[in-house]
């Protein structure tokens, strides 16, 4: 069976690139873009909606305004300074690290007054992103 769906068919995508690098910043995004112009090209995603940032803090406050109502991440440290405000996380990261995550989201001083279990019901676990494809994409 072959599959077109696309994420940009269900969501309006945003892409935020994080780098530390401020001093090659215009050459790493001109490769960046460069690498991405095939699905910037097919209309996966505009390039108005690619973001790039150089702090977390920054990347987090993006997040946070976009208010998006699914969020795909694999840096725990924004998943656990977001959790209260986005309404699902789908996690992709090598390893699984949800105990990991729960630790943070229960030390984090802003997460006190919150559920925790229902903090960590909005997460969604995937160890790449052809899972994230399997499970949320193809079976829309």
């Amino acid at each position: 069976m072959i599959y077109s769906i696309k994420l940009s068919d269900y969501y309006n995508l945003y892409l935020l690139i994080y780098y530390e690098d401020n001093i090659n910043a215009e050459k790493i995004k001109d490769e960046l873009l460069k690498y991405l112009e095939p699905i910037i090209n097919d209309n996966i995603i505009y390039h108005h909606r690619i973001i790039f940032c150089t702090s977390i803090e920054g990347m987090t406050a993006i997040i946070r305004s976009l208010d998006p109502f699914v969020h795909i991440e694999n840096n725990n440290y924004i998943v656990v300074q977001l959790i209260r405000y986005i309404n699902e996380f789908w996690f992709v990261k090598n390893k699984n690290e949800k105990d990991e995550i729960l630790k943070k989201v229960e030390k984090d001083s802003n997460n006190a007054k919150q559920n925790i279990s229902d903090l960590m019901s909005k997460i969604k676990f995937y160890s790449n992103f052809n899972q994230v494809i399997d499970k949320e994409i193809k079976t829309k």
